[in-house]
């Protein structure tokens, strides 16, 4: 099982308005980890590089993702919209409270459209509403329209959650050890792929899988 130590970057909520600022010093400091598992080798063998950045401050959790791949495709716009099928990047977390039995999926694709959910299996869900939604902050160095002639280029996003959103609300995070994955997809782009950063030991392509999750440390 991979683990990911989760840094307190203090500096992140301490008035840094520019979204590249912050991914800029996420990227010095926050600890990184690559979504390169390749567990569908046969039937879906390209692996764009991706590499991921975590840390909190505050109440928030920050999740910057550096992606570089040959066919970036995006239609999605909006919340709960399929993302999936574009060029995407997803994190899954187990909810701290083990009699809950729930994991959270929060699904962004290249161009801001994201969807997200509270889930105890693929098909038993509830999907954040509206309201929750508009606590999400997300930022993208691809402008937020639609890519419908795909093209190779390298963006970067970065998903700022609530710990409230995550099942941790008024909690301080130190020293919990969390379980989660994260993904790379692109099921209706050029060149379908499904990348994890913990391997999935499924027959086919299935991120909605908590038996999977790698560890996830909060330290300060």
């Amino acid at each position: 099982m991979k683990t990911i130590q989760v840094k307190h970057v203090a500096a992140l909520s301490l008035g840094i308005t520019d979204w590249k600022s912050k991914a800029e010093l996420m990227m010095q400091v926050a600890n990184q980890a690559a979504v390169s598992t390749v567990n569908w080798a046969e039937a879906f063998p390209y692996c764009p590089d991706v590499e991921f950045y975590a840390a909190w401050a505050d109440s928030t959790f920050y999740l910057l993702f550096d992606v570089q791949e040959d066919t970036v495709k995006a239609v999605s716009t909006g919340y709960q919209s399929p993302v999936w099928e574009d060029s995407c990047v997803e994190f899954f977390m187990q909810t701290p409270d083990p009699e809950e039995n729930t994991y959270r999926n929060f699904e962004f694709n290249c161009i801001g459209g994201v969807l997200a959910s509270v889930r105890r299996s693929r098909k038993d869900f509830r999907s954040f509403t509206d309201a929750e939604m508009n606590k999400l902050v997300i930022h993208t160095s691809l402008p937020k329209q639609p890519i419908t002639t795909p093209r190779a280029c390298r963006w970067q996003l970065l998903a700022e959650i609530p710990f409230e959103m995550l099942g941790m609300p008024n909690k301080s995070p130190i020293g919990r050890k969390l379980r989660a994955n994260f993904y790379k997809c692109g099921d209706k782009t050029p060149t379908p792929h499904y990348l994890t950063w913990n391997p999935v030991g499924t027959p086919a392509p299935d991120f909605h899988r908590p038996e999977f999750f790698g560890a996830m440390e909060m330290v300060d």
